[in-house]
């Protein structure tokens, strides 16, 4: 995801998100970047190079589904 355009700007976005509606920054912004991982995961398997990684992670996050999401986060 370091090299795609906007991800930054996004991962700032989401993270504001998380964070106004969490109890904590912390838990905010770990549940951001834990979703952000698992949207990228879910992107770069559907991906064929950079140019097409921006809509299937927007796609991701679109359709994310935080039941699913739990069985993939990484320890």
């Amino acid at each position: 995801m370091g090299r795609i355009t906007t991800m930054g700007c996004c991962a700032s976005a989401l993270t504001g998100a998380f964070i106004a509606a969490s109890d904590s920054v912390f838990s905010g912004a770990l549940s951001c970047m834990a979703m952000m991982g698992i949207a990228g995961d879910i992107a770069a398997t559907k991906a064929e190079g950079t140019g097409t990684f921006q809509p299937h992670f927007f796609d991701a996050l679109y359709n994310f589904n935080p039941t699913e999401a739990a069985k993939t986060i990484r320890q």
